[in-house]
């Protein structure tokens, strides 16, 4: 396995594996033996190999060429999938199935996800006003993107959040969770004892949500 340690000023030792390649890399205190690195490496050996594997099984997953009889996830539940050459690019959800109507000089690909990108932001539109409401704080601006490291992000000074595209593939209650998670950042920058105790206030099962993330 290779490993890049590097040593910083800093309190505590970081792991990370690069959702890019699965390359692993550790941030360590100057003056720290490589002994105590090595341990803290085996250690986490399990950890670090599921990752890798999980990286690795997204990565073919996001290189599979959409076909009929795929399958689509929308709000945890899988869909059916059937492409269909048309003269107009729509999309239809009917019972178990996802019909993508794709015309000669457009992707399937690009319809579906033009469509899916719509219904978070239908459902952000609908679900912040309640969490606003109940948290007690209000964004300027939601905006969806494709993230690798994390589901949400916020900006409090310019009241902006981003939520993952990929949200819309779980179950809708992620959704609320990283919301309100987001939501709470303009209480409290950082993930301390405050930020954590506030999204228990404010969400009390999200841990069980937040498992289903990882």
């Amino acid at each position: 396995m290779d490993v890049v340690i590097k040593k910083k000023r800093i309190k505590r030792m970081y792991l990370r594996v690069s959702p890019k390649d699965g390359s692993v890399n550790i941030s360590a205190p100057i003056g720290m033996p490589d002994r105590i690195i090595k341990d803290f490496i085996e250690k986490n050996v399990n950890w670090i190999k599921e990752r890798q594997a999980k990286i690795l099984l997204d990565k073919k997953n996001a290189e599979k060429v959409l076909e009929t009889g795929s399958a689509v996830c929308l709000w945890g539940k899988e869909y059916n999938l059937a492409i269909r050459q048309t003269v107009n690019n729509a999309v239809i959800l009917r019972d178990d199935d996802i019909i993508v109507y794709v015309k000669k000089d457009s992707s399937a690909e690009d319809v579906l996800d033009k469509w899916l990108r719509n219904k978070l932001k239908e459902e952000i539109a609908e679900r912040s006003i309640t969490w606003e409401n109940i948290v007690g704080k209000h964004a300027s601006e939601y905006a969806v993107r494709k993230m690798t490291r994390c589901w949400g992000n916020c900006r409090p000074k310019t009241g902006r959040i981003a939520l993952n595209f990929e949200l819309v593939h779980k179950p809708k209650e992620c959704l609320d969770y990283v919301l309100v998670h987001e939501l709470v950042h303009f209480y409290e920058i950082y993930h301390n004892k405050k930020f954590w105790s506030l999204v228990e206030k404010f969400y009390p099962n999200w841990k069980q949500v937040k498992y289903i993330l990882k």
